[in-house]
């Protein structure tokens, strides 16, 4: 439930509706806009879901990292 969850939360996340979520969006989705820990948060969460040089990655990518660290911390 609490990867579902997320996987539908991070597919809000595509502000720009482009198919991809960069590190700014996550941090926004994170921190609804202000400044937070998303701002920090996003660019490591982008980084484990799609590599180091990635400046983005698809939602669903994301929904299936969720899941599998969800699994793994179950």
């Amino acid at each position: 439930a609490f990867a579902t969850a997320l996987g539908r939360r991070s597919a809000a996340w595509d502000a720009d509706r482009d198919g991809q979520i960069t590190a700014q969006e996550i941090a926004a989705g994170i921190d609804g806009g202000g400044f937070g820990p998303g701002r920090f948060l996003g660019p490591q969460l982008l980084r484990a879901v799609a590599g180091s040089d990635a400046r983005s990655a698809r939602p669903d990518a994301l929904a299936r990292k969720w899941a599998e660290w969800a699994k793994a911390w179950d």
